[in-house]
């Protein structure tokens, strides 16, 4: 339904604009007015463009670093039209920028132009795909782009996707880059609420760690207790009660608050969107209610974790098609690959 009413939309929005044009073309006033407004508006563009004040910054792990122009020796590369870019020193606007370091790139000429662009940590997986987190927000407004199209908007602003695009969306660009990654789900195992009742994030590989890491692009974090968790240690941990740190690679709520729309009828889930993410500790409780038990979807089959047996009944409730495996058989068959 959602891609039929986009593939609407955009089929008007062309039909609109071809009117337009033909009307313009076919009137000699209306194309003659056009031109001039057209020359009016590139001079002031042009204008504007070499005199525009030019910002650069890298997002890390250590945080936010403001980066200057470097007087370079060699010719500098020009940005890439993919979102992740090579290790070098870039123009944007005439000015270079040494981006030698890993990390989350933006760089911005004020009232022309956004660019942001990653530069992988070879060496640091759960790291590489936190700087491709920030590529989004939590939003839907390009929920029904193709994969491509979301990679192109991505390098000139956020992108505004929910928690399994986004998922797909990073997953993507770390198989391309050689990465291992792999896109899980989880799921409540309380009262549903439509809503809130399940997540979808990835895991990578850590070789650092010997384990699978669970990433949450969504929400900009990793989980944590003593060591990085993966999605079945969150999930057993919180079935246990036992305590967990969240460490987000943003200290900044990243959702499109006017941007996460029902296509139908327009409503808006920004209120309930700052609810639960007000701060860190309410985007904790969100996930202890979301990551309670495990879920990845493997040959076609979706597999899911029941910490006892109480819960396998009630999981075989929510939906009779999942395979629903012990704890012991669960960890067997989707954790015991250390990639030696």
């Amino acid at each position: 339904m959602h891609l039929a009413l986009g593939s609407l939309r955009i089929m008007l929005k062309d039909k609109i604009k071809t009117n337009v044009i033909e009307l313009i073309n076919s009137n000699q006033f209306l194309l003659s007015t056009y031109h001039w407004y057209s020359r009016i508006r590139r001079w002031e563009w042009e204008s504007k463009k070499k005199g525009a004040e030019i910002i650069a910054y890298r997002i890390d792990q250590s945080g936010l670093t403001t980066l200057n122009s470097t007087l370079s020796v060699k010719p500098s590369s020009r940005l890439p039209d993919s979102v992740v870019m090579d290790k070098d020193e870039y123009t944007f606007f005439d000015e270079n920028f040494d981006c030698s370091l890993p990390g989350l790139y933006r760089f911005v000429s004020l009232g022309n132009e956004n660019r942001q662009h990653v530069v992988l940590d070879c060496k640091d997986s759960v790291a590489s795909a936190l700087y491709l987190s920030l590529l989004s927000v939590r939003g839907n407004r390009d929920q029904i782009t193709t994969p491509s199209r979301q990679a192109k908007i991505a390098i000139q602003r956020f992108l505004s996707v929910t928690c399994w695009q986004n998922s797909f969306f990073v997953h993507r660009i770390l198989e391309e880059q050689g990465i291992f990654s792999r896109v899980v789900s989880s799921h409540t195992a309380e009262v549903l609420n439509s809503y809130n009742d399940g997540h979808v994030l990835i895991e990578v590989f850590s070789s650092k760690l010997r384990k699978h890491v669970l990433v949450d692009v969504d929400k900009k974090a990793i989980f944590v207790d003593t060591e990085p968790l993966s999605l079945f240690e969150l999930s057993k941990n919180i079935y246990l009660g036992k305590d967990f740190s969240m460490e987000s690679i943003s200290n900044v709520a990243m959702t499109d608050w006017n941007g996460f729309c029902e296509s139908g009828n327009g409503f808006s889930y920004g209120f309930i969107e700052q609810a639960l993410s007000h701060d860190s500790e309410y985007i904790k409780k969100c996930i202890e209610r979301i990551c309670q038990v495990p879920m990845i979807l493997s040959s076609g089959q979706v597999y899911v974790c029941a910490w006892d047996r109480a819960l396998a009944q009630r999981l075989s409730e929510i939906d009779s098609s999942w395979t629903i495996l012990s704890a012991d058989e669960y960890s067997e068959r989707f954790y015991n690959d250390r990639r030696s």
